[in-house]
């Protein structure tokens, strides 16, 4: 008897250590695969548990805060619409404690009177994206207090009848948190919306680095981006900070307490139209697994946040950067990688350091074929590259086309959007956006991009349709397409997405620039760079000694040695 409790004993101390064995080695690759990219740019905060076990909790990359050196799992991000969750699951409780009903027309929480359909508009149709209100942006209007914001915003039009479509509209999620303040019987204000945050859930979820007015922050805490400051962050009294720490709290208490985890989970997926409830993104993956995520992007400050999770597989994935990135980089180069690591396929590791196996005399100064010219010389075995003007920022990005081998889009049916859009019809850009609705294709934002560039260029006259980049997003085959928009006194160069259906996207409004990066060998004769604007490795092949080829994406374009 005992020589077989000995031997089970044993069995489970033996397999006891191949799981941990296990874990650790995913853990490795991970840190390797995150510690290499973050040597090309990224920085953030990483939370990865998998099958109720936490796999790694670390921060990675540059604080650029004054005070703070590093970061790490209690580093203090500002996550943008990753908030929208919190404002969500409020509702859930003000519903359960009797506050507010979903079915309830806004209507009864507002002192002025709406006109016509928008009277009609739901808290529930609020929640889900479908109220039909335009995608405005509080930061657009800092003078205004809240209520004179919000009348002004219900001067606009509706996009569409409540409740007919999914629409994402920031201003709808403000309007929740106004309406959740007004009904518990507060004056809204950002502290009093946090208060009752706090009060309602982030006391019982055990969150003490949420919130922007009520948490202790220490000096060290409080991360920044390249572009922002204490100077920038204390003007914007509306922010939700927060760390991977606190958010992986979070998840434990939406997904596994006791006392509120069924009830979310029940109310998450019941009446879901339009795969989006509560904040969250609802949908069913390519196995049959429900995932429910969520993402926020801030462009002005830099900031960018996610948070995954695989209910099927208790798979959950939390990052929160301080680095220009959108959600194709969170796709491919976050989100992808680790779910394929954890699915036993680990990513490939960059090889990242002083180029001491590359021989090649490569310092000097290079020219495009447009006398656009960019320098590379070498510092402590480090190779760096500048680029001389913008042209050559532009050849760098955006390699040269190939027509021969990857035909160009009909220009006409891009045309036809932005001809609307001169004239004043977002009918045909709305329409070809069912299913892409993110901050970036509101015709708010379209608009306001359309009157600044025709101020400072004059009149519009037509497009050319530069190049197209192939590219794979969360498994679905899109095209990245740049066009240079033509008016009376000057152009203006954008990007646009295609997916397979031949739905467009407008995404960015301008490539951004860059005054130097730092090169990477990726073979005896290649160096490379990560370009967070197009999310992809840059390649700069130098074989030929008196020339380099340059990969961005399917084009080529070559650079002379002067």
């Amino acid at each position: 008897m005992h020589s077989i409790t000995r031997f089970l004993i044993l069995q489970i101390f033996l397999f006891t250590e191949t799981v941990a064995s296990g874990q650790d080695t995913v853990r490795d690759h991970l840190d390797t695969y995150l510690t290499n990219i973050s040597k090309l740019g990224f920085s953030g905060s990483i939370v990865v548990s998998d099958n109720s076990k936490l796999v790694l909790k670390a921060g990675y990359g540059k604080s650029h805060s004054e005070t703070a050196d590093s970061i790490d799992e209690h580093s203090a991000f500002y996550i943008a619409s990753l908030g929208k969750q919190f404002t969500g699951t409020l509702f859930m409780k003000l519903e359960l404690d009797g506050t507010v009903n979903l079915s309830d027309p806004i209507q009864k929480y507002l002192d002025f009177p709406l006109e016509g359909q928008k009277k009609e508009i739901t808290i529930a149709e609020l929640l889900n994206h479908s109220s039909g209100l335009g995608n405005f942006y509080r930061d657009n209007y800092p003078g205004k207090e809240p209520l004179a914001f919000i009348k002004k915003m219900f001067k606009e039009e509706l996009l569409n009848a409540p409740g007919k479509r999914y629409r994402y509209s920031n201003f709808g999620y403000y309007l929740l948190n106004y309406i959740a303040v007004v009904a518990s019987g507060m004056d809204y204000s950002p502290e009093n919306f946090e208060t009752l945050l706090n009060n309602k859930m982030l006391e019982s979820a055990g969150m003490t680095e949420t919130g922007l007015h009520i948490p202790k922050w220490s000096d060290t805490q409080i991360i920044f981006s390249p572009k922002t400051s204490t100077k920038d962050l204390k003007k914007q009294r509306e922010l939700i900070l927060t760390s991977v720490e606190d958010l992986h709290k979070w998840y434990e208490y939406l997904f596994k307490s006791r006392e509120f985890s069924a009830f979310f989970l029940e109310n998450l997926f019941k009446d879901l139209k339009f795969n989006y409830n509560y904040g969250w993104r609802v949908h069913t993956n390519g196995q049959g697994e429900k995932i429910i995520f969520h993402g926020g992007y801030d462009d002005r400050f830099h900031y960018t946040s996610i948070m995954y999770y695989n209910l099927d597989r208790d798979r959950l994935i939390i990052a929160l950067s301080n680095t220009i990135a959108n959600r194709q980089f969170l796709a491919e180069y976050l989100l992808d990688p680790i779910v394929r690591t954890l699915g036993g396929k680990p990513v490939s590791s960059y090889s990242i350091g002083p180029a001491k196996n590359f021989d090649l005399t490569i310092e000097g100064t290079y020219a495009f074929m447009n006398e656009s010219k960019f320098r590379i010389k070498k510092s402590k075995g480090f190779y760096s590259l500048s680029a001389a003007d913008s042209k050559a920022v532009r050849l760098l990005k955006v390699p040269e086309y190939d027509k021969s081998t990857n035909p160009l889009p009909e220009q006409s049916d891009i045309s036809r959007i932005f001809s609307g859009i001169n004239d004043g019809d977002y009918s045909h850009f709305n329409n070809s956006l069912p299913n892409l609705a993110t901050q970036e294709n509101d015709s708010a934002e379209i608009r306001a991009f359309w009157r600044r560039t025709k101020r400072a260029l004059g009149p519009y006259v037509g497009l050319e349709v530069l190049h197209n980049v192939n590219h794979i997003y969360q498994g679905s085959d899109e095209e990245q397409i740049f066009i240079k928009l033509l008016f009376k006194n000057g152009d203006r160069k954008i990007r646009i997405l295609k997916d397979k259906n031949g739905k467009f996207l407008i995404t960015s409004h301008r490539p951004t620039s860059f005054s130097q990066v730092r090169l990477y060998p990726i073979s005896k004769s290649e160096l490379g760079f990560w370009d967070f604007h197009l999310q992809r490795l840059i390649r700069l092949d130098f074989s030929n000694p008196n020339s380099v080829k340059i990969r961005g994406g399917t084009g080529e374009t070559t650079a002379t040695k002067k």
